[in-house]
């Protein structure tokens, strides 16, 4: 009997239909009816394996009520109209799901089309001429589906027919992974197939036999993992033994946690350490072990009862052996997991192993990984990172094993759903423009000059209104009117970070004016913000576009408004990363959504409020409980502490400050449970580790000098350590971690007069650059080119040393200093490329752009006034370089237009996209010095962390210009004008954001500590007194 996915049909020829292809097709056949293709229901779906797709269109006509007068005009007693060829009709869905199968699977298997008349025999066919619609070959007749045997025959027939077009394999493989598409619930393995756990931990406190120890590199080889504890360095070497000996007879080899072609060197069988681990397979020498199992244990995929999970407790403390991890890998899947993971402690070598698992476990592993398993990382960088190590993982595993299932895994990675929550939101809005009201090809776009317009008509008409009542309203402003649009817009911003839909605001939760310098500032909100961005949306999708600063809040809108399924989305594995960074309109998303993905989808969440630094984007200390919904028994929740990054006496100078901080209540840190610990132990002698530099600062000249003679000394002492020692590029590099960006430009100008190379390319920051940030300027100025504004802006780029005299400037009308600047570039233009400024433009706008483009870059050569510094003037060309190759991959060379590229930019300048820059390859043996943000910091790690800013008082609101937040059903906003104006409302408390802001600090303060390897240096100011700030905190 066939696999009858769906019920019996109620009509009377398709239900003998149903019937016959029940009783009488093998029990490997799998049969759908009625399903939806391309909006339209198929009658019957056959999959057979390894031979295809079969559709198959049901007609239960009366041979005697039926007149053939063409193959589309079928005369049917009881129809209004002829009927169409039921062939034809079978073929339109046959290609709708090849073509379907053909775009999510990259593969073309058979499919092939029939037509049946339950209640015509073949002799009717021919006689009333239904031989001209389809032949008796591709037609199921009255007597076929009476009979088994002519049933099976016919079907077998035309796939005989057929088989010689080209098509793709229709294996097990390829059937399942369609199959859990139609249905999220199957489990059924292949029975055929021997089903091998994902690996084995085993405990050996007797001696292990030569054939045991074959067996677990035999297993070793064919896919498993191996966790391997011994009780004497005999049974330790006759295992590595072994291995060295199947890695030879596989020819493959180790290299770093990389499994290659071909054998080298092997495992050293004279190692005298204690412990190995290399891809999927770890050991460990326990002299002890005796003392903790009594007998040989074995651990099939992480199940283990009370007693073996004590042991393995204990072994986790005095081995490398990481208990927290390995429970996290192969934890329940029936659960929602939630994993509290500290600074440094592997949470992506969780990710990847846990991913590891349910690709390989012995029952319902996943098949299709682009379908099944989606990851949402909070940066660019992060998702490239995610896809680069589960690639590598696969590989490793094909390398290993020889089976092609893990190159398909490869693949799957490529096409999978790794990314941005603003990406994976795009992804799901394509499917749906039922509720978006654009087509599934909108553009992600920004417009801010029609956004500014809106602004511009909506405050245009406030005034006029409010100048109705009285005339002299304008002149009684208390702030210029471009400076209230801006910080308008502004407002508008800080709440779409925070992914606010301004429908949900309602003027009962804006609360009054306090301040009274603008009291009628809750009417600007109402009547001018929210209809300007109410307008600018709808203008951008008249044109088919939504902005990326909205398409979260549009995301929340399609699911609270009556989307209750999401029938292309089959999730089962949702992984988020940096959970603690999420907003609560985010959080409601993943909630909503994992109700709606067509599949019993669980949650696998990582996050450490103790790293939550981005309260500005709308991120709270409740966010995990948020999630959890007062459902936290329903999760399953882990921990992870070990730190695998930091010297571990250093880790211990850290838990005394974290702990005073926890007891103050700035950092939400119990020493009980959030400690890190370490084995991790550098070169650093003991009074290097945490040392504090005491300065005189009223001056930050004299702060700067000292921060500069401690790098100069940090990177003496590095390259003398080199000299002896390998160090890798992380713990060669000297981080100085600031908080702002003038921090930066301050500390890189410092250096630079020293000759000192400070490298600031640190992160997804392409888009930021000084080389695109130039390159920008000079495209504006070039489609702006009557506009005296983009051609200022244009001269103070690296691309012109020139100075305007700007108090000449000020005093000329808008033609005149039009004329003014053309004349400087003119002169400019004719001294270094011997045209003038018109002919500039002639030339760009008759030549390829980007042809035109890079000859100014290299006549005018912007590096040269970028830096002096040899290094960085390489890094700014290697930048502008792999700019242009983003640009190129963003459309087709040749088409490529000014207006494209200025497009292109825009999007990604404006809205902060993250793209990881590139480093150059010079002195890549050497030490490397930065300077960037804690933010920007955030997820990497350096051998010397230096604080060189820990005065500034961390308490002080008065450095909030501008904030707005939606929490509870109430807004809270506060505005500082240039003029030092405030205004703020009743919503807003000034000291619940001075206790926020301090908690916050501490957290960023935490943050920058523990990207430490090797030492950690800061610099106390000795002339400045802070209520408190991060030297407070960091003296205890």
């Amino acid at each position: 009997m066939a696999k009858m996915i769906d019920k019996k049909p109620s009509w009377k020829g398709e239900g003998l239909l149903w019937d016959s292809l029940n009783y009488n097709l093998p029990s490997d056949n799998v049969v759908y009816n009625q399903r939806e293709i391309n909006g339209r229901e198929y009658d019957f779906c056959v999959m057979v394996e390894n031979l295809g797709i079969l559709v198959i269109e049901v007609k239960g006509w009366d041979p005697d009520k039926v007149t053939v007068n063409g193959v589309d005009n079928i005369e049917v007693e009881g129809y209004d109209e002829p009927q169409a060829s039921p062939k034809k009709q079978a073929r339109a869905y046959r290609f709708a799901i090849l073509n379907k199968i053909s775009a999510k699977y990259n593969v073309s298997p058979l499919v092939l089309d029939m037509v049946c008349y339950p209640f015509i025999t073949e002799e009717q066919y021919k006689t009333i001429n239904l031989n001209i619609v389809s032949e008796p070959e591709y037609t199921l007749f009255k007597e076929d589906i009476e009979n088994g045997e002519k049933l099976n025959a016919k079907i077998q027939g035309i796939f005989n027919l057929n088989k010689f077009i080209p098509h793709f394999e229709f294996t097990y493989d390829l059937m399942l992974r369609i199959r859990r598409s139609l249905e999220p619930s199957l489990k059924e393995v292949h029975t055929s197939v021997v089903a091998h756990p994902y690996s084995k931990l085993r405990a050996f406190p007797e001696e292990v036999s030569h054939d045991f120890a074959k067996l677990i590199v035999e297993e070793y080889f064919d896919g498993i993992k191996q966790v391997i504890f011994v009780s004497s360095k005999k049974d330790y070497d006759l295992i590595l033994s072994l291995l060295n000996s199947g890695l030879k007879e596989h020819n493959i080899d180790f290299v770093n946690n990389e499994v290659r072609v071909g054998y080298e060197k092997g495992i050293a069988t004279n190692n005298s350490g204690d412990s190995l681990s290399v891809f999927n397979f770890s050991i460990y020498i326990v002299p002890s072990l005796a003392s903790i199992f009594l007998q040989n244990v074995e651990v099939i995929e992480g199940k283990t009862d009370e007693d073996t999970c004590k042991g393995l407790s204990e072994l986790s403390l005095i081995t490398p052996f990481n208990l927290q991890q390995y429970e996290i890998e192969h934890a329940t899947t029936e659960q929602d997991i939630l994993v509290d993971a500290g600074a440094g402690t592997g949470k992506t070598f969780s990710m990847v192993s846990r991913v590891a698992f349910l690709c390989n476990r012995a029952s319902d592993a996943i098949s299709n990984l682009s379908d099944e398993i989606a990851m949402v990382t909070f940066t660019n960088d992060a998702a490239i990172n995610m896809k680069k190590r589960l690639k590598q993982m696969f590989i490793n595993y094909f390398v290993l094993t020889g089976r092609e299932r893990f190159l398909k895994y490869v693949e799957d990675v490529d096409r999978s759903s790794i990314s941005t929550i603003h990406k994976f939101a795009i992804g799901i809005m394509r499917g749906e423009s039922l509720y978006t009201g654009v087509g599934t090809n909108f553009r992600i776009s920004s417009d801010e000059y029609e956004r500014g317009k809106a602004y511009d008509i909506f405050l245009g008409e406030f005034l006029d209104e409010m100048e109705s009542d009285n005339s002299n309203f304008v002149n009684e402003l208390p702030v210029p009117i471009y400076e209230l649009k801006k910080k308008l817009m502004s407002i508008a911003n800080k709440l779409l970070d925070k992914s606010i839909n301004f429908e949900s605001i309602k003027p009962a939760d804006m609360g009054v004016v306090v301040d009274n310098n603008i009291p009628y500032f809750n009417d600007l909100l109402t009547k001018v913000v929210f209809p300007a961005e109410a307008t600018y949306l709808e203008a951008m999708k008249h044109s088919n576009s939504i902005d990326l600063k909205d398409c979260l809040v549009e995301l929340g809108r399609i699911l609270s408004n009556g989307c209750e399924s999401i029938e292309d989305l089959r999730i089962k594995y949702l992984f988020i990363d940096e959970f603690q960074d999420t907003d609560d309109v985010q959080i409601e998303i993943f909630r909503k959504l994992q109700k709606c993905i067509n599949a019993d989808c669980k949650m696998f969440v990582v996050g450490d409020l103790k790293q939550s630094i981005y309260r500005f984007r709308g991120a709270k200390m409740n966010a995990f409980q948020r999630l959890q919904n007062g459902r936290e028994s329903d999760w399953a929740h882990f921990k992870l502490n070990r730190n695998y990054r930091t010297d571990r006496r250093l880790l211990d100078i850290f838990a005394g400050i974290f702990r005073n901080m926890g007891s103050s209540g700035v950092l939400p840190y119990n020493e009980k449970i959030d400690q890190l610990k370490s084995d991790v132990i550098t070169d650093a002698n003991v009074n290097e580790l945490y040392v504090t530099l005491p300065c005189h600062g009223k001056d930050t000249e004299q702060i700067l000098e000292l921060l500069i003679e401690t790098i100069t000394a940090e990177k003496n002492r590095i390259e003398e350590t080199i000299k002896e020692n390998n160090l890798s590029r992380e713990e060669r590099t000297i981080a100085v971690l600031v908080r702002s960006n003038w921090q930066v430009e301050s500390v890189v100008k410092a250096a630079e007069k020293k000759g000192i190379n400070v490298e600031v390319s640190s992160g997804g920051d392409l888009y930021q650059l000084p080389s695109t940030l130039d390159l920008y300027k000079l495209l504006l100025a070039i489609t702006h080119n009557t506009s005296p504004v983009y051609l200022v802006n244009f001269i103070e780029s690296n691309y012109t040393n020139l100075k305007l005299n700007y108090q000449a400037l000020r005093c000329l009308s808008e033609e005149e200093k039009l004329d003014e600047i053309t004349k400087v570039l003119d002169q400019f233009f004719e001294k270094r490329m011997g045209k003038n400024w018109s002919s500039i433009l002639d030339g760009i706008y008759s030549q390829p752009v980007l042809f035109a483009l890079k000859q100014l870059f290299d006549e005018l050569q912007p590096w040269q006034n970028y830096s002096v510094v040899p290094d960085r003037q390489r890094l700014y060309i290697a930048n502008y370089e792999y700019l242009l190759e983003q640009m190129i991959k963003y459309s087709r060379i040749d088409a490529l237009t000014l207006n494209q590229i200025i497009q292109f930019l825009s999007i990604n300048i404006l809205t902060g996209q993250q793209q990881l820059s590139r480093t150059t390859d010079t002195e890549d043996d050497g030490v490397h010095v930065i300077c960037t943000t804690v933010h920007k910091s955030k997820g990497l790690e350096y051998g010397t962390v230096i604080l060189p800013y820990t005065y500034e008082d961390i308490s002080d609101t008065k450095k909030v210009k501008l904030e707005a937040s939606f929490n509870d059903d109430k807004l809270a906003y506060t505005v500082l004008f240039e003029n030092d104006i405030r205004e703020h409302n009743s919503n807003f408390d000034d000291s619940k954001e001075v206790d926020e802001q301090v908690a916050e600090e501490a957290r960023i303060l935490y943050v920058a500590l523990t990207r430490t390897i090797r030492n950690c240096i800061w610099i106390q100011n000795l002339d400045s007194n802070p209520y408190i700030s991060w030297s407070t905190l960091m003296e205890g």
